[in-house]
């Protein structure tokens, strides 16, 4: 009796050496749903035989995203300065409206420790106590 639909067949071997080239690689790390959309199974699947690996790579992408984060704040900040200098000299009042149109992705604010360079910023030009 032949099935309504196939299944693919699971390669044990060949998943494991994918999912361990997927670890080992230089490339910017990947969250296990889109490699287990590359390899074509459930990420279930590969949790269920392949815990270690598929944890280490979400581990991977995880610390990726944190590192990513913290550079992304670092620029806000190192902009706001930049920006800071640039309205003081125009003599226009240092707000955050006024700084965030200067900036690439004016968002930025949203992070307290954006508004906290701000601040500094004010601070080394006296505006603030």
């Amino acid at each position: 009796m032949e099935l309504p639909y196939s299944t693919p067949v699971f390669d044990s071997d060949r998943t494991q050496q994918l999912l361990e080239n997927v670890l080992q690689a230089n490339e910017q790390p990947l969250p296990m749903t889109a490699v287990a959309k590359r390899l074509g199974y459930p990420k279930r699947v590969l949790y269920r035989h392949f815990p270690e690996l598929c944890r280490a790579i979400s581990g991977k992408y995880i610390k990726y995203m944190k590192e990513s984060r913290v550079k992304r704040i670092e620029h806000c900040c190192e902009e706001v300065k930049q920006a800071v200098g640039q309205v003081h000299t125009e003599a226009i009042y240092l707000s955050e409206a006024a700084i965030s149109r200067l900036l690439a992705k004016p968002g930025c604010f949203r992070d307290k420790k954006v508004r906290a360079a701000l601040r500094a910023a004010r601070k080394e030009i006296s505006l603030e106590p």
